[in-house]
């Protein structure tokens, strides 16, 4: 990683997230965010960035380095959300960052492989003896 997790996205991109007229949780939240160091991120945090897509040359690289380690890593609402919000990350991201697109591959083939695993595992348990 090329930038400092000791640092806040404010400080990283240097902006500052301006105040909404609409003040729902989930801006609350992210204006929260830009001032937390990307050190002190949690799960959570990244899911909920990364999934309106803030912050993402930054965020991303620190979600692949999370998923590597478990690729069902859950956020607050279910295992593998950190995993589908960077799934649904804009194409046009990893055309510009190939290197984080070759990361997210090899996680996408970890995943494939436990799901080939586990799914015929899973209907033979399913299956009325």
């Amino acid at each position: 990683m090329n930038f400092d997790i000791k640092k806040s996205l404010e400080e990283l991109e240097d902006t500052i997230f301006k105040p909404s007229d609409f003040e729902s949780n989930l801006i609350l939240k992210c204006q929260e965010l830009m001032k937390k160091k990307l050190k002190d991120y949690s799960v959570e945090d990244l899911r909920v960035m990364i999934g309106q897509e803030i912050g993402l040359k930054y965020l991303v690289p620190l979600a692949l380095d999370t998923l590597m380690e478990n690729p069902f890593v859950s956020g607050d609402f279910y295992n593998g959300d950190l995993l589908t919000n960077v799934l649904r990350v804009d194409k046009q991201f990893w055309k510009q960052n190939e290197d984080l697109l070759f990361e997210l591959n090899e996680i996408i083939a970890t995943v494939k492989i436990t799901i080939n695993t586990v799914l015929p595992l899973l209907e033979d348990y399913e299956s009325p003896s």
